[in-house]
């Protein structure tokens, strides 16, 4: 396998994650447990895979409500409570008609939306996010993937968005509390993504950039 520089490159989440290049994910795996990084990534062990949740069911919801369409009322629809089960779940017949009926968006409950928009109004509140991932400029590319070689070694990186002078990733979290957003960041090795993605961005484009996480 021989990659050539490039980037940014325009395709789905899907297309990327079936990318061959060896990604920041997969470095911290290994740093984890090289057992691990064997098993997922060289075995493709199924009981090894990461197994889809809600949060990053949200956390893709978010990404595409925010990078993409801008807007705090696309890309959802919210769940009618008389397809819900007695219980509130989503089981039973008529739940399925109207999840088939309803692919391709995000499904909440009502209870769910109020969080979601107070997310989006304290997002479009704060300037320096709002410069980081809302407003428009000169340039900017949302959700573009990176490829580039070291020592023979293909790697790669997709990138939230990068405009004039930064590259901004977005992350979601369960609290504000610097301390809870201090131990994501230590728990899930963001300072790795941070010197990885700056390294993909410069090899690729020439230009060292600073790297800003907005939680």
């Amino acid at each position: 396998m021989s990659s050539s520089l490039l980037g940014p490159i325009s395709e789905s989440a899907e297309a990327y994650h079936s990318r061959l290049e060896i990604s920041r994910s997969q470095i911290v795996d290994f740093m984890r447990s090289p057992k691990l990084y064997h098993r997922r990534y060289v075995l493709r062990d199924p009981v090894y895979q990461k197994k889809p949740t809600a949060a990053l069911d949200f956390g893709e919801f978010c990404h595409e409500a925010i990078l993409i369409h801008k807007d705090a009322t696309a890309g959802f629809r919210v769940i009618p409570e008389s397809v819900l089960s007695a219980n509130g779940s989503k089981a039973g017949n008529k739940w399925k008609e109207w999840e088939a009926a309803n692919q391709g968006v995000a499904h909440f409950k009502m209870h769910e939306v109020g969080p979601w928009l107070a997310m989006w109004e304290s997002l479009s509140s704060c300037a320096d996010a709002r410069r980081l991932l809302l407003d428009n400029h000169e340039w900017s590319y949302e959700e573009r993937s990176v490829v580039w070689s070291f020592n023979g070694i293909d790697l790669r990186c997709r990138i939230d968005r990068v405009i004039p002078g930064c590259i901004a990733d977005l992350k979601t979290c369960r609290s504000g509390d610097i301390n809870h957003i201090l131990a994501e960041i230590e728990h899930r090795k963001l300072y790795i993504q941070a010197a990885w993605y700056s390294w993909g961005w410069k090899e690729t484009s020439g230009e060292l950039l600073p790297f800003v996480f907005v939680f």
